[in-house]
């Protein structure tokens, strides 16, 4: 009872301390002007889409340019602050921050605390600003202690925050605090090797912290003019060597990682150290790092001071209504550019002013792109001359600039040309551009930033022309450089160009029956989004489940089709085939017919001897039990049938012979016409499969004569041998080996030798071992990937995932028989764990 009458008589107090102080004067205290009483003009900022002010910090190939709009007011900040932070990000995974989401801790209030006021401008949506060390805001939402951050669904009123932000002097680091870096490994060896290099002298776990951060402001460069290609950390570190704010707080925490310290990164606002109200804009949007010691966070901040100016614009009013009526909307447009081209997007206020000189009226405030804005605004009840002025607000990047109260009117001409996002290496591209002036214009195209070919349109702005490209990523634009108010005007579009490519693993199928397809359609080796097959659409071109049940023998075809390509594939649809049978009058009469019903002709083996079968029917004089065996043609399949009279031959007593003198009879045969076949392998399980021309040694121990066919083709030998053989063509092809007593076949062997083009081939058919596996363990592997084929069973097998992606994607065109055997003895071994 007392606890609980103790938490109540808390929260009172709580409730009472923050109406308390939302109530109090500051003005003649440090916190001057804690309670901000002034006013938000109405129609600027809280129209203002949160999204377009977001710097984007945590991409790091992104563009990062956020504009110069007013976002909150602050006041009670001490004179050592000069950070707000809204997240924190823990995970860097191939140039992209992932936000650090576990928001369930209790805030509390602590006596000492730091109290300052925040005051939306524009409402936030998810995070809102707060001092290092928060522990509490008067607002409701979720907390993460470890951050000191909040996450609201939506907070547009001022708030009241607490915070413990305290000093210390930092020891060691800690044991946890670590970010995950998911880079390309060599990479993070050789930033790694790099940021040891650095800390080698140090005597301290500081000092190594500040070593680097020492590292990373006297070697690179704060610049806006960046690039990136590849790793965004790897290329600023090795390659560009310049860049923002977000570059150099990410390239510390990744060196930090890398040697064992633990650091993530923080995103938030640059603020003056101030206690007064201060402005904060969204173009302070900045990213620092903290290292986790012992004691707690340290924030560290590599990033230079910015030597980098601004660079300057111009806006211009290209168009406004003639006639402008009180209370009444009309349109106002223009372009906002600098010296080498257009502005890439921004906020610009439109003022109404009596002269050049005023502050005039505020009467709307827009997002544009690609340096030109257009919006209709409705004019203040107002009368008189006025002059209408755009205000670019300017950004991270960019100097604002005022547009003279002189008016032109431009026209602004437009494109519209059609090119799909896939497309072959040649192709035509057509294309208007859409303006009033009817003269002939130049138009330059550009491929990947290069000048390609100049083209001219005709009177009405049509025009054509072919390109022709490699296989890859191509930038395309199309640029009207401008004539006499007619603006400049450009289209351009990231394509890729290649070509479909389709890989069925296995191209036979059965008539009559249903068949699983297993296929894969690629563009540039690369699974296609959405592709039709046969007119039924797949969300993906990876793996796709087929099903087709031809009904007929032949070549049939598939339709493949994708971003606008059409190809049409085949597969060989081959007939199973049945052997019927009937003895009468001292004959055997043979029927051979395919699953479809239909006669099969060719040739026929009967107890080695060979016939042909004409119609499907045969007929010969046989009594006794034969074996029928049907070797198949390219379209039907082998079938082999044992045939033996319905009726009791007449020899039955002779069933009475003892069992050890039939016993001895049998094993007389298998002595004398036993046959041994050796293949020399590296390993005595690895299936029979070689390269096209490789050549295949054997060797065969037997004490008769004894014939080897070859795909039908008969070679005879004797005695102990060792031969060998080269196959040239692809496929599988079949070894026999015959021992006879005359005419009569005593003992058979039959191997089936597959030759590939590429080990690449012979490494999937070793994987079938796998589903095997999965199946004896009750998991149908029909539907599943490679990866979760491994992780259904448990092994390790990364080298067998890495050559067989490798091969299935396209990244790689050879494959080695070192390759197979690695991948075959890495397969065997995981099948002895599993089993053992």
């Amino acid at each position: 009872m007392r606890r609980i009458l103790s938490v109540l008589l808390a929260l009172i107090g709580i409730s009472l301390l923050i109406n308390f102080m939302a109530s109090l004067d500051f003005s003649r205290t440090y916190l001057s002007g804690f309670i901000w009483t002034g006013s938000v003009e109405k129609g600027y900022a809280r129209q203002i889409n949160e999204s377009l002010i977001d710097a984007n910090l945590c991409n790091l190939s992104s563009n990062s340019n956020p504009p110069r709009i007013l976002i909150y007011y602050v006041e009670g900040l001490r004179s050592d602050i000069d950070r707000m932070r809204t997240t924190t990000y823990s995970v860097y995974d191939h140039g992209v921050w992932i936000e650090d989401i576990r928001y369930s801790d209790l805030p509390r209030i602590s006596y000492g605390s730091i109290v300052y006021r925040v005051t939306p401008v524009v409402e936030f949506k998810k995070h809102v600003p707060v001092l290092k060390d928060t522990t509490f805001i008067t607002v409701k939402g979720a907390y993460n202690s470890s951050s000191g951050t909040f996450l609201v669904e939506s907070c547009g009123r001022p708030y009241i925050g607490f915070s413990d932000l305290s000093k210390f002097k930092p020891t060691e680091f800690a044991n946890d605090g670590f970010s995950r870096i998911v880079m390309n490994h060599e990479e993070l060896k050789e930033i790694r090797n790099l940021t040891l290099k650095i800390i080698e002298n140090a005597r301290s776990d500081y000092e190594k912290v500040v070593a680097i951060q020492r590292y990373l402001m006297e070697n690179y460069r704060y610049d806006f003019n960046y690039e990136i290609k590849g790793d965004p950390v790897y290329w600023f570190l090795f390659k560009g060597k310049r860049g923002i704010c977000k570059h150099f707080a990410s390239a510390f925490v990744v060196m930090c990682n890398s040697v064992g310290i633990p650091a993530r990164v923080v995103v938030g606002y640059q603020v003056k150290p101030t206690p007064g109200n201060q402005s904060v804009f969204a173009d302070q949007a900045h990213m620092w790092a903290e290292v986790k010691f012992k004691e707690g966070w340290v924030e560290f901040d590599p990033t230079p001071p910015s030597s980098a100016k601004r660079i300057k614009t111009r806006t211009h009013v290209t168009f406004v209504d003639s006639k402008i009526m009180s209370g009444e909307n009309f349109t106002v447009e223009g372009v906002v550019e600098h010296e080498k081209g257009p502005v890439e997007n921004g906020f610009v206020e439109i003022y109404l002013k009596r002269n050049k000189d005023e502050r005039g009226i505020l009467i709307g405030t827009f997002y544009f792109e690609n340096g030109h804005f257009k919006k209709t605004i409705r004019a203040p009840n107002v009368t008189g001359r006025y002059h209408v002025v755009a205000h670019f607000v300017g950004s991270m990047k960019y100097e604002e600039s005022w547009s003279d109260p002189v008016v032109e009117i431009y026209e602004k001409p437009v494109f519209s040309v059609d090119i799909p996002d896939k497309t072959s290496t040649d192709f035509n591209v057509s294309g208007r551009l859409i303006t009033m002036d009817r003269s002939v214009k130049d138009i330059y195209v550009f491929v990947d930033g290069e000048f390609y070919k100049k083209i001219k349109t005709d009177e009405n702005g049509n025009f054509s022309v072919r390109i022709s490209l490699e296989r890859g990523f191509h930038e395309i634009k199309f640029v009207f450089k401008g004539s006499k108010f007619i603006l400049p005007s450009h289209f351009e579009k990231r394509i890729e160009a290649g070509d479909i490519d389709v890989i069925i693993q296995d191209k036979k199928v059965i008539a009559g029956k249903k068949n699983r397809i297993s296929m894969s359609v690629l563009f540039n080796k690369k699974p296609v989004e959405h592709v039709f097959i046969n007119g039924i659409e797949y969300s993906s071109g990876e793996n796709v489940a087929l099903e087709i049940v031809p009904d007929r023998i032949g070549l049939i075809p598939i339709e493949i089709r994708a971003y606008g390509f059409k190809k049409v594939v085949t597969v060989k649809s081959v007939a199973a085939t049945d052997i019927r049978y009937e003895y009468g009058n001292g004959f055997l009469r043979i029927y051979v017919v395919d699953s479809l019903g239909n006669p099969v002709n060719g040739s026929i083996y009967v107890d080695g001897m060979r016939y042909e079968v004409e119609n499907g029917f045969l007929e010969i004089p046989v009594n006794g039990s034969v074996e029928i065996y049907y070797p198949g043609d390219e379209f039907h399949m082998p079938a082999r049938v044992r045939a033996s009279p319905s009726q009791l031959p007449a020899f039955i007593p002779l069933l009475l012979i003892p069992i050890p003198v039939l016993i001895g009879y049998v094993m007389y045969n298998r002595w004398v016409y036993g046959i041994d076949v050796r293949f020399e392998k590296e390993h005595p399980d690895l299936p029979l499969i070689w390269r096209v021309g490789e050549r295949i040694r054997f060797s065969v121990s037997c004490r008769r004569n004894y014939v080897i066919r070859i795909d039908g083709r008969d070679v005879e030998f004797s005695g102990e041998n060792e031969h060998s053989i080269v196959f040239d063509k692809k496929g599988r092809h079949v070894l026999e080996f015959v021992v006879k007593r005359g005419e009569k076949v005593k003992r058979c062997m039959t191997f089936h030798v597959d030759i590939v083009d590429n080990y690449g081939e012979a490494i999937v058919s070793v994987l079938n071992i796998l589903e095997s596996e999965m199946r004896k363990k009750g998991i149908n592997p029909e539907f599943l990937t490679l990866r979760e084929i491994i992780k259904a069973i448990g092994c390790n097998l990364k080298k067998t995932l890495s050559l067989f992606e490798d091969f299935r994607y396209g990244k790689r065109g050879n494959y080695s028989r070192e390759d197979f055997i690695c991948v075959f003895k890495e397969v065997m071994d995981c099948l002895r764990e599993l089993r053992s």
